[in-house]
């Protein structure tokens, strides 16, 4: 099973970080050399430059007395994942990252991988000042450790690996009362919330939009000052019946369904709404970005716009999906039939009703998959075309995208998307000046339409701080000569 362990803060964060980046150590048995760190990352900062990143950020913020950081392990047993296998190390790396995700935003931290003992393990270590505000760290341990470990639980699942039963969260199980009411062949109350807030987030433009496509479903939104947020269950509420409120926070929300995953999701559907249009001047010219200038993006130097390409199998997607909601309707056909009473078919009929909404965004969610691969190859060729003072080679293997990129300096940047029927993989590996190792510095599943848009944030942050940095070496080369 999987086991989390706080191992608390650090008033030398340097000495742990240095414990974690050794890449060799002795055996305490044999007293040989073997492998310790094997795979490292860094979120919201450059793992190379991890102890002056952390540094700088403490000094910014004049906050660099006390504890300077946090430091944390996750541990797997063998039958989990095997610390002799690159897939098992590499799932390893991910599930930290993602921890380090949730449970430190807004803070530098570094994800390292080690195979010094018997199973498979990495530390997670933070630095104790945020980089946006410089708020420090602080963690309530009766409180914030059970948080912790259930995302911990729920992370750990979504990698497929079931968690602890010790401190397993009702973040990932569900309460006795929801298993017999779904036994029963109904939805639960709180499910049917879930259930609104996905249908009315997948089609809102705006949170006015948003809220009247809640009460289409019975569902209404609430607000109590500015920490109380949720929404009440109007037909549970009717009823007479107390419990018929969930509050944003609820962890029953968590992937997916809390207010800032709404409003991410209303700001890209009123970014498609907007998407502006290619036109051509004639058909023997390019077509040119009608974009309006704005004051945001008068002074910004992003990358080209990417048209959204077209799918091989369209067809073949649409028609599974009709399929699969005749057979939905076919079998509500056949239950509706067997129903006892009129309470049992309105039941029937609500399940068909979700059934078929599923069925609709699994439809969108393929189309949508098919479509990434294609869009970050046109992302690479707009990027290794557009004039900057890196060098910069694309190439395509199969089923492999990879952007190769050099700055001034010679260091170097690899940018690899891969695709296969299962999943996607991106990763961004940086080589420095002089060196022949190659260090992850972003590795990344992708899931879902989120994480896409995460990827090609990614994918223009680097390139463009790789510029920047490009210039400012220009600039202080150029003083030097004076």
């Amino acid at each position: 099973m999987p086991i989390l362990e706080v191992i608390g803060g650090t008033r030398d964060v340097n000495s742990t970080l240095d414990y974690c980046l050794k890449d060799k150590t002795k055996d305490p048995n044999t007293k040989k050399e073997i492998n310790k760190c094997i795979l490292k990352a860094g979120v919201n900062c450059d793992i190379e430059d991890i102890h002056e990143d952390f540094q700088e950020t403490r000094d910014f913020f004049n906050k660099d007395d006390g504890r300077q950081g946090m430091h944390f392990t996750a541990s797997f047993s063998p039958s989990e994942l095997s610390p002799h296998e690159l897939m098992d190390q590499e799932k390893c790396l991910q599930i930290g990252i993602d921890l380090a995700s949730k449970i430190a935003r807004g803070y530098e931290s570094g994800v390292f991988v080690h195979v010094d003992q018997d199973h498979l393990h990495c530390h997670i270590v933070t630095n104790s000042v945020d980089y946006k505000t410089g708020k420090k760290y602080h963690m309530e341990k009766n409180k914030d450790l059970v948080i912790i470990r259930n995302q911990f639980d729920q992370i750990c699942k979504d990698h497929g690996i079931e968690p602890l039963e010790a401190y397993k969260g009702q973040s990932v199980t569900e309460k006795s009362a929801e298993k017999r009411i779904k036994a029963r062949g109904k939805t639960p109350w709180k499910q049917e919330v879930k259930n609104a807030i996905g249908y009315a987030k997948g089609k809102a433009t705006s949170f006015e939009h948003y809220k009247e496509l809640l009460l289409e479903r019975g569902i209404e939104y609430y607000e109590r000052g500015e920490r109380t947020k949720g929404y009440i269950h109007l037909a549970i509420q009717a009823e007479g019946n107390p419990k018929c409120k969930i509050r944003d926070r609820n962890s029953f929300l968590d992937n997916g369904y809390q207010l800032k995953d709404v409003m991410q999701q209303i700001e890209m559907n009123s970014g498609a709404q907007n998407e502006p249009k290619f036109e051509f001047k004639n058909k023997n010219q390019a077509f040119t970005h009608n974009k309006r200038k704005t004051p945001e993006n008068s002074n910004l130097n992003h990358s080209v716009s990417v048209p959204v390409p077209t799918h091989d199998n369209f067809e073949e997607v649409i028609k599974d999906n009709q399929d699969k909601k005749a057979d939905i309707k076919k079998n509500t056909n056949r239950q509706l039939q067997e129903a006892g009473d009129e309470s049992e078919r309105v039941n029937i009929k609500k399940k068909e009703e979700v059934e078929l909404e599923q069925a609709e965004v699994d439809k969108e969610i393929k189309l949508k998959d098919q479509s990434f691969y294609k869009e970050i190859l046109t992302l690479f060729r707009n990027i290794k075309n557009h004039s900057s003072y890196s060098k910069k080679k694309y190439e395509e293997q199969e089923n492999k995208a990879i952007l190769h990129v050099q700055d001034i300096r010679k260091n170097n940047y690899r940018f690899v998307y891969a695709t296969n029927k299962i999943l996607d993989i991106f990763s961004v590996e940086k080589q420095s000046r002089g060196s022949n190792d190659w260090v992850a510095a972003e590795y990344k599943i992708v899931n879902s339409e989120n994480d896409f848009k995460n990827v090609k944030e990614t994918i223009q942050d680097v390139t463009l701080d790789i510029e920047r940095q490009n210039k400012q070496y220009l600039s202080y080369y150029k003083g030097i000569q004076r």
